[in-house]
């Protein structure tokens, strides 16, 4: 049974429509590149890691400098709950360069109980071969996100 002109109008427009947005997708990857800092992501997620299993070898392993070492095991043993919660989901939100040294903001969408950015890391290098020299918790034990505006 044949189309009708209208069928055959819709089809080759939908057809049209998927073929344009598929080239349009892939111009979008061709030319996206992940941010130079994403590789600061690994480092944290292994950093948080060791610190919740209060493995002050393996922080020194990856680099942590003393002070980092201090904070990491303080933060698992005082706040165990938020600092898994934190890496359960952690994003790289931003980053401040001066020099060799990077200030990384690290969000976690499902933690509520920081106004902004629980995780600061603070590293001396590149990605890679960066050090972590010093770890803050954004945000104080008791601190809650600000009520939305009515």
């Amino acid at each position: 049974m044949p189309l009708s002109a209208r069928a055959r109008q819709t089809v080759t427009g939908i057809l049209l429509g998927i073929g344009v947005g598929t080239q349009g997708w892939s111009l979008v990857n061709l030319y996206s590149t992940d941010s130079p800092d994403s590789a600061f992501l690994a480092p944290a997620q292994a950093y948080l890691e060791a610190a919740l299993a209060l493995d002050s070898a393996r922080l020194v392993c990856l680099g942590a400098a003393p002070l980092a070492v201090r904070r990491g095991l303080d933060a698992a043993r005082d706040r165990r709950s938020f600092l898994r919660a934190v890496q359960s989901d952690l994003h790289l939100r931003h980053s401040r360069h001066n020099g060799i040294h990077t200030a990384l903001f690290f969000s976690a969408p499902t933690v509520t109980q920081c106004a902004e950015w629980p995780l600061i890391v603070f590293v001396e290098g590149g990605p890679g071969a960066g050090h972590i020299e010093d770890v803050r918790l954004g945000c104080a034990v008791g601190q809650t996100a600000p009520s939305p505006a009515p």
